[in-house]
């Protein structure tokens, strides 16, 4: 708990405000995409980009090269 209360303490409200604007950007950008098939790219982006962090933790360098060259491409 006292870890978690120094972490709070460090926040300023500069720092309240640029989360909010970003919360506010990746909100408006959802909106603008739902229901199209740019949601359906993006989903298919973040699973690929999961299974590139995936692959690397458990150390399958082929699956992690393949994706990795993949994710360039993109």
């Amino acid at each position: 708990m006292a870890q978690f209360n120094a972490i709070i303490s460090t926040i300023s409200l500069l720092d309240l405000f640029d989360m909010v604007i970003v919360a506010f950007v990746l909100y408006k950008l959802y909106v603008m995409i739902k229901d199209t098939r740019a949601l359906a790219l993006l989903k298919g982006l973040i699973v690929m980009l999961i299974f590139t962090v995936i692959s690397r933790w458990l150390g399958l360098n082929v699956v992690y090269w393949l994706l990795q060259k993949t994710m360039t491409v993109v």
